[in-house]
């Protein structure tokens, strides 16, 4: 049987860009399980080499996006995302500047990840501080709009799980780690990304303003995090409207003092969950406040809440101040849990109904 994802694997390797059908057609042979395991990572490892265009990522993010339902919300949210850092063992950075930035007035969808049917990364974090995740999207984006926080899961299922495997067993980064941002459920949003390089943000951001997002900010901490950072320099990638701005920031721009790796550190789950509940609560002062304030600022900012990244400081600091912060996080968790209680007594009183009639 002849597949597209030869020809297309050919192509890449005499380094030729591809076209919209070459990808939709790779796509398609991959998610229906005709390409094989050997050919999906021919094609991922040849693209990778020649290097994934901004046509390519946005082609292949439509391509996957294709079938997914979406949901609009009355008030533009901000969906939060990121394509995992080159530095291990930091602490849930973004995750925790969402909820800051929530508690200023910015309508925050987080981008989760799941495996096999589990929460994984910040997901888990959130699952130890009572967030639960036995949840539909339809009702979780109810809850976006009630309470002005939530989250949202990359498509982790049949659709995808052979590229993950395949990009899993190669163990370099591939076009799944770039286009896993780029995808959501949500229309006309504006997107906050944090990338582990700066070619990859560039690449993102050109790709966003393909897909026609209005607004974003794309940031990536030279020294090998996803997020803005305080170690070192941040480049950053404004889309706006009709052009792309690149700017180059250092923590003291905005008041902050360059700290240490060390400092922003975290061994495991529950001391993730231990360091984010005392940043909300605003018992801890030091280099984790100071990079998750910094984060919210640029949401604050992406989100068009503040007028630039240092009234969003401002803002962030208030939010954790006033308690707003910490109160998004308990209304997820208490929403969460009685979204999920209501839906089994539905189906409890379905069920029961169903046996009524039966002898």
């Amino acid at each position: 049987m002849y597949l597209r994802i030869k020809s297309c694997i050919l192509r890449l390797a005499a380094g030729q860009n591809l076209d919209a059908e070459d990808i939709n057609s790779a796509v398609e042979e991959i998610i229906s399980g005709k390409a094989t395991e050997a050919q999906i990572a021919a094609f991922l490892t040849a693209l990778q080499l020649k290097g994934i265009t901004p046509y390519e990522l946005s082609t292949f993010a439509e391509a996957l996006q294709k079938d997914m339902p979406h949901y609009e919300l009355k008030k533009t949210p901000l969906v939060v995302a990121s394509t995992g850092a080159d530095v291990i063992g930091l602490f849930n950075i973004t995750t925790t500047a969402s909820f800051i930035a929530a508690g200023a007035g910015a309508t925050i969808v987080k981008h989760m990840y799941m495996k096999g049917g589990h929460v994984r990364g910040s997901a888990e974090t959130l699952y130890h501080l009572g967030v639960n995740f036995n949840i539909s999207a339809e009702d979780m984006h109810k809850l976006v709009e009630k309470i002005g926080i939530g989250f949202t899961f990359m498509p982790i299922h049949l659709k995808v799980l052979h590229m993950l495997q395949a990009k899993m067993q190669l163990g370099i980064r591939t076009a799944v780690d770039l286009v896993g941002p780029l995808i959501t459920p949500i229309a006309n949003s504006y997107r906050y990304i944090g990338v582990y390089s700066r070619d990859a943000a560039e690449i993102i951001t050109k790709s966003l303003q393909l897909l026609n997002v209005k607004r974003a900010l794309v940031v990536c901490g030279l020294n090998g995090i996803d997020a803005f950072s305080t170690l070192g320099k941040t480049a950053c990638y404004e889309l706006g409207a009709t052009l792309i701005q690149s700017r180059v920031y250092v923590p003291e721009t905005f008041g902050f003092k360059q700290v240490d790796i060390k400092e922003l550190m975290s061994n495991s789950i529950k001391e993730n969950a231990k360091i984010m509940r005392s940043i909300l609560e605003g018992k801890e002062k030091g280099a984790k406040a100071d990079i998750a304030i910094l984060n919210a600022a640029a949401m604050l900012y992406a989100a068009n809440i503040a007028e630039t990244i240092q009234q969003g400081v401002d803002l962030a600091k208030e939010s954790l101040e006033s308690g707003k912060a910490l109160e998004k996080l308990e209304l997820l968790a208490k929403e969460t849990k009685r979204t999920s209680i209501e839906k089994i007594k539905e189906t409890l009183a379905e069920f029961k109904k169903k046996i009524s009639g039966v002898p």
